[in-house]
């Protein structure tokens, strides 16, 4: 689980910003309006900084507000409430 990506999210109370997160992190399929980048390509990284700079403000607090709305929903709290009701459902 990669916290720094969610930690990031969390504190961006006025919805700025852009994130890009390494497709190759575990956070990127879970926070699907990141902007993903191959760390290794160069040229696509840099396009991907690109797009992130140039993004309209609109984008910019829309893509924010879904993925602090995930981050919201899909807290530690509700991660280990899954893992217990894992569990209840083994003893059964």
């Amino acid at each position: 689980m990669n916290l720094v990506a969610k930690e990031f999210l969390a504190s961006r109370f006025d919805e700025s910003g852009v994130l890009l997160l390494s497709r190759f992190t575990g956070a990127s399929e879970e926070l699907a309006g990141c902007i993903q980048i191959n760390p290794y390509a160069i040229d696509t990284f840099a396009e991907a900084i690109k797009t992130a700079i140039e993004m309209p403000p609109d984008e910019k607090i829309k893509r924010m507000q879904r993925l602090r709305e995930q981050v919201r929903e899909h807290n530690v709290y509700n991660w280990g409430q899954s893992i217990v009701n894992e569990l209840i459902k083994l003893q059964q």
